[in-house]
């Protein structure tokens, strides 16, 4: 973690304990995060906890843990655990569980060429000392691994040879959560999967360490049953409408979710781990945008949670509820095969797998409505799944209708080799998008059909403008041209996203250092977004380092994080550029040489709002209690007390400049002006006579409607608390006196307080 990154800190002071907070990001690890609490007590206890998030796009770990170097002379170890030998997680069933002594010098094995030594398996505790017998106890929460040795890892992993280590005289010791077993790859098969370390799980871990001082075996296992509490856990789950964020780890602290503006303004809660903890969120304003979780325990210690909200240009099919869909037989199938596999297709014949998409068996047709969703392209991968792809399937065709008319057909497949199709189809202002797998015999075969990572392209919340449909004023470049919508050498632009190779039809490149300069005068730009990094053909090569680097009108507000290549992924820019008229993108080199720097800002564009004026539309006054929702195309203005006037709900809304209210009864009839209202009555906002929002009203406790709250409302509540009735939207506004959602004995009770 030598290029660890401190992402947030803090120190914590209770009576006799003091607790400290490390989060950290990890460039090196494809952004991986780390954290650290280690909590101090005034008797020389040290209760230590470490969680690290791993980027998933990664391969497996080779171990989870915490490494410290203690001075030299101490040599000394005792440990109660396997032994007495070298053990590993699939490597250990040897060794019996005991107390061992030993010397850290004894620990090293002097293989022919330096590697892996020392370790020790479901370890309790252990104890590091010096000849006078003081040092240090290390004892587990549960079971962990440890090592002590006059060498660290880099130390065995550059040497060729023994004679080519130089060692420590300090002793350096490991304390594990695991390591990844040994497997045999050199002679036999590979670490068997249940003994390896996958990236797509975060791991947390405890142990205590305490000084000792010519402690005894008997007094070392006494120590060991010793449980310090842990009280650095203040939030279990957060949820993003409702759903829990995948992976979420009470540790780490800050957390992207990709969301669609067409989808609304999305809502966070949180789960507090006990009563004693209160819980802040401050909710995201819009999407781009950022919420917080704020969690502080009784004692006043505290954490802060983000959620980024980052917008997400494409929705997946599998996310989305189908229409209608109709299958060969067998069921649809969203996100796996009809196995319940991954769903996987061969590209270029190599087999590529997938986390989303469709599945059906052929013939099949499922419609989608696409209303409301403001996409503008279909993409998919189509083909037969590749665990069928080599069976005697018949033969199958796929086609994409929208709104009825074909876009796309696909040739004939019919498995024995054939390689999927790409899918990219213009779906702007269709309302209806059908996907047909046809079969081209009378025989449907193995005909397991997939849409592999099928998603539709939306539009940003106002228009989207890409750079390199802009002039730009001025552009520098280390050497070469700076080249838009395609890499250095004429291909499209690749980069990874979170580890999956992407390719962009929109973007810019240019060889490193360069600097390109756009004026935005007069372009009403809200945000600039891109994905930054090293173009794909050279993201595996040694590039010697670049940073990007944003400017508004001179003033940095975004720097990546150093990019080297060696698979290193690349970055999201989404930046605020509201009022910015120079906008300057900069690809820094870190170091004298620029080696294979082909920079890429994929996919760069800046989201323009419309100039023309917002509609006129129904707005609450800041100080009224009243409030505004929809019931599909019906807004309803509700949280108002029975009894009130036109003149009263003229008072509850904010004025619109040369705009009138008009008044009316639903079935259609006039009111005349301060008449009291009744629920259902319509409101109606008029500027300059034409006719702008509309919206009824529902009154607290006037369900029946009559405009009062009387016995037959009070009826209407029972009636619907015992599942007897059920009430339409404005009917339930109504009846929700206490405005929590749900229709229980508290609103009768208060329906009834009404009357009196």
């Amino acid at each position: 973690m030598k290029d660890a990154k401190v992402t947030g800190f803090s120190v914590f002071q209770e009576e006799k304990k003091v607790i400290i907070t490390v989060n950290m990001t990890m460039p090196s690890a494809a952004d991986s995060q780390y954290a650290s609490t280690f909590t101090v007590y005034s008797d020389g206890n040290v209760l230590v906890r470490s969680t690290l998030m791993p980027n998933s796009s990664m391969n497996n770990l080779l171990r989870v843990g915490m490494r410290l170097q203690m001075p030299a002379g101490y040599e000394n170890m005792q440990w109660y655990g396997r032994g007495e030998s070298d053990s590993y997680w699939d490597r250990k069933w040897g060794y019996d569980i005991g107390v061992y002594d030993s010397t850290v010098s004894e620990q090293y094995t002097d293989f022919v060429k330096p590697q892996e030594t020392g370790n020790k398996t479901d370890t309790r505790w252990l104890a590091i000392t010096n000849e006078s017998g003081n040092g240090l106890l290390f004892d587990a929460q549960d079971v962990i691994e440890v090592s002590a040795l006059h060498y660290t890892q880099e130390d065995m992993e550059q040497a060729k040879h023994p004679y080519n280590m130089e060692g420590t005289e300090n002793t350096v010791v490991t304390i594990d959560q695991y390591q990844m077993g040994l497997g045999s790859g050199s002679c036999g098969p590979e670490t068997l999967e249940q003994y390896t370390l996958p990236t797509d799980r975060s791991y947390t871990y405890q142990f205590r360490m305490k000084p000792i001082s010519n402690a005894s075996t008997e007094q070392l296992m006494q120590e060991s049953k010793v449980n310090l509490p842990d009280n650095t856990t203040l939030v279990t789950d957060i949820q993003i409408d409702g759903e829990s964020i995948d992976g979420f780890n009470s540790d780490i602290l800050t957390y992207i979710s990709r969301k669609s503006p067409s989808a609304g303004i999305p809502q966070v809660t949180a789960t507090a781990a006990n009563d004693d903890v209160t819980i802040e969120i401050q909710q995201a304003d819009a999407v781009p945008g950022q919420a917080t979780v704020t969690a502080t325990s009784a004692s006043g210690y505290q954490r802060v949670y983000t959620v980024d909200f980052i917008f997400n240009e494409y929705v997946y099919l599998s996310d989305l509820e189908e229409t209608s869909a109709e299958v060969g037989y067998g069921t649809f199938t969203k996100d796996a095969n009809l196995d319940g596999d991954k769903i996987s297709v061969y590209q270029d014949g190599s087999k590529v797998s997938y986390d989303k998409g469709i599945t059906a068996h052929a013939a099949s047709k499922v419609v989608y409505d696409l209303s409301g969703l403001d996409a503008e392209r279909f993409q998919a991968w189509v083909g037969i799944d590749g665990v069928n792809r080599n069976n005697k399937v018949r033969g199958v065709k796929f086609r994409v209708l929208v709104d009825g008319e074909e876009k796309f057909v696909s040739k004939e497949m019919k498995g024995s080799g054939s390689n999927a199709e790409y899918v990219d189809v213009d779906i702007s202002g269709a309302s209806t998008l059908t996907l047909l797998a046809d079969l081209t015999t009378s025989s449907n075969g193995n005909c397991q059909t997939v849409w592999a990572d099928a998603k539709v392209k939306v539009r940003a919340e106002g228009s989207e403008l890409y750079l390199s449909d802009v002039e730009e004023e001025s552009a520098k470049v280390g050497y070469g041209n700076f080249t838009k919508d395609a890499n250095l050498q004429g291909g499209k632009i690749t980069v990874y996203p979170d580890g999956v190779k992407t390719a962009f039809d929109k973007g810019l490149a240019a060889h490193a250092a360069s600097e390109v300069v756009y004026d935005l005068t007069g372009l009403n730009a809200t945000r600039f977004q891109a994905w930054v990094g090293i173009e794909d053909k050279d993201r595996a090569q040694d590039v010697k380092g670049v940073v990007f680097r944003v400017l508004a009108d001179g003033k940095e507000i975004f720097a990546s994080d150093e990019i080297k290549g060696k698979n290193t992924n690349a970055q999201y820019v989404d930046v605020d550029v509201t009022g910015v008229t120079k906008l300057t993108l900069l690809a820094e080199l870190t170091t004298g040489n620029n080696g294979r720097c082909n920079t890429v800002w994929a996919d760069a564009k800046l989201l323009v709002e419309s100039t023309e004026p917002s509609k006129p539309q129904f707005e609450v006054a800041e100080d009224s209690d009243a409030k505004i929702t929809t019931d599909g195309d019906t807004k309803i203005l509700y949280n108002v007390p029975a009894g009130a006037t036109t003149e009263d709900i003229a008072a509850m809304l904010k004025p619109v400049e040369g705009g009138t209210l008009e008044f009316m009864e639903a079935t259609g009839g006039s009111i005349d002006e301060d008449s009291t209202l009744v629920s259902g009555y319509i409101v109606i906002l008029r500027v300059n006579g034409t006719e702008e929002d509309r919206m009824s009203v529902a009154l607290l406790g006037d369900i029946n409607p009559d405009g009062i709250v009387n016995e037959s409302d009070v009826q209407l509540m029972r009636e619907a608390i015992v599942g007897n009735r059920s009430f339409e939207q404005i009917e339930l506004l109504s009846a929700d006196m206490n405005g929590d959602g749900a229709l229980d004995a508290h609103d009768l009770f208060l329906i009834k307080k009404a009357m009196q």
